[in-house]
């Protein structure tokens, strides 16, 4: 299940957000193992939802959000990870970087828990938001933990009463949507400065199967374990149900008859695994005049090479043979091949290992 959706539901089921509170990466100078944007949900009783490391810090969050609540403010704790040998915490992380936590109390009143409602919105309309998030603020009138959101098509929500901060934050965030690619800004005056996390609310990655058949369900489990948007296209109604793909949106029909029901943005994964050569051979036509971002086809080389010149179609746009060369051989090897090579590809990632990667793992500034 995708994060946000997890962090909803357990948000919903809570009868009292008083006692619950909201704990967010927004900043990280050096390495560490989730970036900014991150979140940790702390339930009244002590359970949490949701990540913002290994867990190496869960159990220091809980303890620092206790005493957030009772002061019905927000803090701001800071992990210096920089230190292999240092035991500070009782941790002993030696991740090699600096990490800053924003814990929030859900006060009714409060920005953390307006994120709640603009985030299930961000879900439900399958589009890109931003969220400008002050975490630091220096001689302005400003509160941390406010927050601005953008949605598309809508003016930006906030409550900050700094209007010369806002517009800021309201540029940042139309630039950051436009880049795609969360980072973090300050903004400094003659009369003081705030520092703010401005995260892209992305929707869940949008995969389409075409092929119901039974090397498509491991592919199916390992998108929704992901969090990805599943779509599941098949002319067999038999081999197109909810008890094989659970979680995924079926849609029975001839190639010719699915694409009123189909929807192919440049946001789009996209497997051809029907086994059915004329049906893959209408299938790709139309998925290589689509803006599909990932068009992947599964098949002997002889076959797609076939397909492909009978298409007369630019084969640079097709992942043929599909998959990162890990070995595979079974089904549930292969999906996870090819799990990895859209990851990549969505990335902008070669794939490859991590020891020979040169520069940083993680894409941050």
């Amino acid at each position: 299940m995708n994060e946000t959706q997890m962090l909803l539901d357990a948000v919903a089921a809570i009868p009292d957000l008083h006692h619950a509170a909201l704990a967010t990466i927004v900043k990280v100078t050096g390495s560490a193992y989730r970036g900014p944007g991150a979140r940790l949900l702390i339930l009244p009783d002590g359970r949490t939802v949701g990540a913002v490391s290994a867990g190496c810090l869960e159990r220091d969050l809980v303890e620092r959000t206790q005493r957030a609540i009772a002061a019905r403010s927000p803090a701001i704790a800071t992990y210096d990870t920089s230190d292999l040998g240092d035991n500070v915490w009782g941790l002993g992380i030696g991740c090699g970087g600096s990490i800053d936590v924003l814990i929030e109390p859900l006060l009714p009143e409060s920005d953390a828990a307006r994120l709640f409602p603009y985030l299930r919105e961000r879900l439900a309309q399958k589009d890109t938001g931003v969220v400008a998030l002050v975490f630091r603020a220096s001689g302005l009138a400003v509160t941390v933990g406010a927050r601005l959101m953008l949605a598309p098509g809508k003016s930006a929500e906030t409550e900050i009463a700094n209007a010369a901060l806002a517009a800021w934050l309201r540029s940042e965030a139309e630039q950051t949507r436009a880049v795609g690619r969360s980072a973090v800004r300050t903004y400094e005056t003659p009369n003081g400065s705030a520092e703010a996390l401005l995260e892209v609310i992305a929707p869940p990655l949008p995969l389409v199967i075409f092929g119901a058949g039974d090397d498509a369900i491991p592919l199916a489990q390992f998108a929704e374990t992901l969090g990805w948007d599943v779509t599941v296209v098949d002319s067999r109604p038999a081999l197109a149900q909810s008890s094989r793909f659970p979680g995924a949106r079926l849609i029975v029909g001839q190639p010719d008859q699915v694409w009123d029901r189909v929807s192919l943005t440049e946001s789009t994964a996209a497997v051809v695994m029907t086994h059915n050569y004329p049906h893959d051979l209408a299938i790709v036509g139309t998925l290589l005049a689509a803006p599909a971002l990932y068009v992947g086809i599964l098949g002997t080389r002889k076959r797609t090479a076939a397909m492909l010149r009978e298409l007369n179609a630019d084969t640079s746009r097709v992942h043929t043979p599909i998959g990162l060369d890990i070995g595979s051989e079974t089904p549930a090897e292969i999906a996870l091949s090819i799990a990895a090579e859209i990851q990549a590809v969505c990335a902008g990632r070669r794939a490859g290992f991590l020891k020979e990667r040169q520069g940083p793992i993680h894409d941050r500034e």
